[in-house]
Protein backbone atom coordinates (compact mmCIF):
# COMPACT_ATOMS: atom_id res chain seq x y z
CA UNK A 1 0.00 0.00 0.00
CA UNK A 2 1.31 3.52 -1.10
CA UNK A 3 0.80 6.53 1.11
CA UNK A 4 -1.55 8.04 -1.28
CA UNK A 5 -3.79 4.76 -1.09
CA UNK A 6 -3.24 5.06 2.54
CA UNK A 7 -4.47 8.82 2.27
CA UNK A 8 -7.86 7.59 0.46
CA UNK A 9 -8.77 4.98 2.68
CA UNK A 10 -8.58 7.68 5.83
CA UNK A 11 -10.68 9.95 3.83
CA UNK A 12 -13.16 7.10 3.06
CA UNK A 13 -12.87 5.34 6.55
CA UNK A 14 -11.53 7.87 8.78
CA UNK A 15 -8.62 7.70 11.42
CA UNK A 16 -9.97 4.39 13.08
CA UNK A 17 -8.53 1.53 11.13
CA UNK A 18 -10.19 -0.83 13.41
CA UNK A 19 -12.98 -0.41 11.60
CA UNK A 20 -11.77 -0.37 8.26
CA UNK A 21 -12.32 -3.71 5.49
CA UNK A 22 -9.99 -6.75 6.96
CA UNK A 23 -7.39 -6.48 3.73
CA UNK A 24 -6.96 -2.71 3.90
CA UNK A 25 -6.65 -2.65 8.33
CA UNK A 26 -3.97 -5.26 7.85
CA UNK A 27 -1.96 -2.84 4.91
CA UNK A 28 -2.53 -0.11 6.45
CA UNK A 29 -0.94 -1.59 9.52
CA UNK A 30 2.09 -2.57 8.03
CA UNK A 31 2.47 0.46 6.66
CA UNK A 32 2.15 2.69 9.39
CA UNK A 33 5.00 0.45 10.84
CA UNK A 34 7.30 1.40 7.88
CA UNK A 35 6.22 4.75 7.14
CA UNK A 36 7.01 7.76 9.25
CA UNK A 37 4.64 9.38 6.27
CA UNK A 38 1.74 7.74 6.71
CA UNK A 39 2.34 7.93 10.65
CA UNK A 40 1.92 11.69 9.97
CA UNK A 41 -1.06 11.50 7.76
CA UNK A 42 -2.86 9.28 10.20
CA UNK A 43 -1.92 11.76 13.13
CA UNK A 44 -3.68 14.56 10.77
CA UNK A 45 -6.55 12.74 10.65
CA UNK A 46 -6.92 12.16 13.89
CA UNK A 47 -6.84 15.96 14.69
CA UNK A 48 -9.16 17.01 12.42
CA UNK A 49 -11.32 14.17 13.60
CA UNK A 50 -11.09 15.84 16.86
CA UNK A 51 -11.51 19.31 15.84
CA UNK A 52 -14.48 18.27 14.43
CA UNK A 53 -16.05 16.80 17.15
CA UNK A 54 -15.20 19.71 19.03
CA UNK A 55 -17.14 22.24 16.71
CA UNK A 56 -20.62 23.38 18.72
CA UNK A 57 -23.54 22.23 17.41
CA UNK A 58 -25.21 24.83 15.09
CA UNK A 59 -28.92 24.33 15.10
CA UNK A 60 -30.34 26.59 11.68
CA UNK A 61 -32.88 29.69 12.91
CA UNK A 62 -36.49 28.96 12.25
CA UNK A 63 -36.61 31.52 10.00
CA UNK A 64 -34.19 29.50 8.23
CA UNK A 65 -36.13 26.32 8.04
CA UNK A 66 -39.18 28.20 7.40
CA UNK A 67 -37.75 29.05 4.18
CA UNK A 68 -36.26 25.87 3.27
CA UNK A 69 -39.45 24.22 4.15
CA UNK A 70 -41.38 26.87 2.22
CA UNK A 71 -39.64 26.05 -1.58
CA UNK A 72 -41.80 23.33 -2.44
CA UNK A 73 -45.25 25.95 -1.68
CA UNK A 74 -43.42 28.79 -3.15
CA UNK A 75 -42.98 27.35 -6.61
CA UNK A 76 -46.19 24.85 -6.98
CA UNK A 77 -46.59 22.32 -9.58
CA UNK A 78 -49.35 23.12 -11.98
CA UNK A 79 -51.97 20.16 -11.78
CA UNK A 80 -52.50 17.69 -14.56
CA UNK A 81 -55.58 15.49 -15.17
CA UNK A 82 -55.49 12.11 -14.55
CA UNK A 83 -54.59 10.64 -17.24
CA UNK A 84 -56.15 6.41 -17.63
CA UNK A 85 -52.83 5.15 -18.01
CA UNK A 86 -49.65 6.20 -16.67
CA UNK A 87 -46.88 5.98 -19.55
CA UNK A 88 -43.05 5.62 -18.97
CA UNK A 89 -42.79 8.99 -19.48
CA UNK A 90 -44.87 10.30 -16.82
CA UNK A 91 -43.10 7.79 -14.06
CA UNK A 92 -39.68 9.48 -15.15
CA UNK A 93 -40.97 12.71 -15.07
CA UNK A 94 -42.49 12.31 -11.57
CA UNK A 95 -39.63 10.31 -10.20
CA UNK A 96 -37.48 13.39 -11.43
CA UNK A 97 -39.71 15.53 -9.69
CA UNK A 98 -39.48 14.13 -6.39
CA UNK A 99 -35.47 13.81 -6.95
CA UNK A 100 -35.19 17.80 -7.27
CA UNK A 101 -37.71 18.39 -4.73
CA UNK A 102 -35.34 17.32 -2.02
CA UNK A 103 -31.96 18.54 -4.22
CA UNK A 104 -33.26 22.10 -3.09
CA UNK A 105 -33.19 20.82 0.69
CA UNK A 106 -29.79 19.73 -0.14
CA UNK A 107 -28.54 23.18 -1.96
CA UNK A 108 -29.46 24.83 1.26
CA UNK A 109 -27.36 22.64 3.45
CA UNK A 110 -24.56 23.09 1.17
CA UNK A 111 -24.69 26.52 0.88
CA UNK A 112 -24.84 27.11 4.56
CA UNK A 113 -21.80 24.67 4.97
CA UNK A 114 -19.90 27.26 2.53
CA UNK A 115 -20.97 30.34 4.53
CA UNK A 116 -20.16 29.08 7.59
CA UNK A 117 -16.64 27.91 6.17
CA UNK A 118 -16.10 31.65 4.74
CA UNK A 119 -17.00 32.78 7.87
CA UNK A 120 -14.17 30.99 9.41
CA UNK A 121 -16.61 29.33 12.03
CA UNK A 122 -15.04 25.76 10.88
CA UNK A 123 -11.14 26.31 10.99
CA UNK A 124 -9.21 23.91 8.90
CA UNK A 125 -6.18 22.15 11.17
CA UNK A 126 -2.57 22.96 10.15
CA UNK A 127 0.19 20.72 9.65
CA UNK A 128 3.01 21.88 11.77
CA UNK A 129 5.51 19.23 11.90
CA UNK A 130 7.56 21.37 15.19
CA UNK A 131 4.08 20.85 16.86
CA UNK A 132 3.29 16.98 15.65
CA UNK A 133 7.01 16.51 17.39
CA UNK A 134 6.84 18.50 20.54
CA UNK A 135 2.97 16.40 20.82
CA UNK A 136 4.96 12.95 20.67
CA UNK A 137 6.41 11.15 23.38
CA UNK A 138 9.47 11.79 23.98
CA UNK A 139 10.24 8.31 25.58
CA UNK A 140 9.12 4.90 24.57
CA UNK A 141 8.34 5.94 20.74
CA UNK A 142 7.88 2.11 19.69
CA UNK A 143 4.74 2.02 22.55
CA UNK A 144 3.19 4.88 21.11
CA UNK A 145 3.22 3.79 17.21
CA UNK A 146 1.90 0.54 18.80
CA UNK A 147 -1.00 2.09 20.06
CA UNK A 148 -1.53 3.82 17.09
CA UNK A 149 -1.41 0.62 15.16
CA UNK A 150 -4.28 -0.76 17.63
CA UNK A 151 -6.34 2.07 17.92
CA UNK A 152 -5.46 2.49 21.55
CA UNK A 153 -4.77 6.35 21.06
CA UNK A 154 -7.52 8.09 19.25
CA UNK A 155 -6.03 11.72 20.24
CA UNK A 156 -3.07 13.58 20.36
CA UNK A 157 -2.59 14.95 23.67
CA UNK A 158 -0.81 18.51 24.12
CA UNK A 159 2.53 19.09 26.11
Amino acid sequence: MSPDQFQELLDRHGPDITGWPRADRQAAEALLAASSEAQARHRAALRLENDLASLPMILASDRLRRAVLDIPLDHPLPARPASPGLRLADAVRGAWRQWTAGLATATAALLLGVVMGANGLSPLPVDDDAKLAAAEPASDESSYLAGLVVGDITAETGP
